[in-house]
């Protein structure tokens, strides 16, 4: 099932405002083109993240950091942090399709790290066509 904008905001805290959504969107396009290797990653991101605080809180269980930023750039700010962590954790994995009409990504969990489609479904429908090499 498909969830609409406002409800996928709020499952993962978001507002679900026009706002939040706008902002959201605007987050996603920039992280497309800086995986794509469409743009720079400092240009729009640096924009859209620039006002961003992550606060330490001290614990006996160790550092909790806690995230400030306006609420309805608050679920746009940990998606970016959420693709960074990918970046830094599993460096070159993180890919577009190979499908050039899928919009989709996918981490490569491959030993070799050769993986092209976001889904088998996805390779087969390009093989079937004859547009894989």
């Amino acid at each position: 099932m498909r969830v609409a904008g406002k409800e996928f905001a709020q499952q993962f805290c978001g507002t679900g405002s026009k706002a939040d959504i706008a902002y959201l969107q605007r987050m996603r396009s920039a992280l497309h083109e800086v995986i794509r290797e469409q743009a720079d990653p400092g240009a729009d991101l640096g924009s859209l993240i620039g006002g961003a605080i992550l606060t330490p809180e001290v614990t006996p269980g160790g550092i909790r950091w806690e995230l400030q930023a306006p609420a309805v750039e608050r679920l746009a700010v940990r998606a970016a942090m959420a693709w960074s962590e990918v970046m830094k954790e599993m460096p070159g994995r993180l890919r577009p399709c190979a499908n050039t009409e899928c919009n989709l990504f996918l981490i490569d969990h491959s030993r070799p790290g050769s993986a092209k489609w976001c889904s088998i479904s996805t390779a087969r429908g390009v093989q079937a066509n004859g547009n894989w090499r």
